[in-house]
């Protein structure tokens, strides 16, 4: 894993990471809205520099269990 991800993420087409944190329970906003894998709150720093994605991602979720790789 790369800074600036968490070392528990594996990916938004799983139901939890590798911390078994659902993503939907520290996702913010409807899942039906576009733009979800932006507002997981797995990345430290932008994965996308659109500024829509931008926008998405500043409204990102929180996780107690984020933790960068060694």
């Amino acid at each position: 894993m790369k800074k600036g991800t968490c070392k528990h993420f594996n990916g938004c087409v799983n139901e939890t990471c590798e911390a078994g944190v659902r993503y939907d329970d520290v996702t913010t906003e409807p899942e039906s809205r576009p733009g979800k894998a932006l507002r997981v709150p797995c990345h430290s720093i932008p994965i996308f520099t659109a500024p829509s994605q931008l926008e998405q991602w500043e409204r990102r979720g929180t996780c107690e269990k984020y933790e960068e790789p060694d």
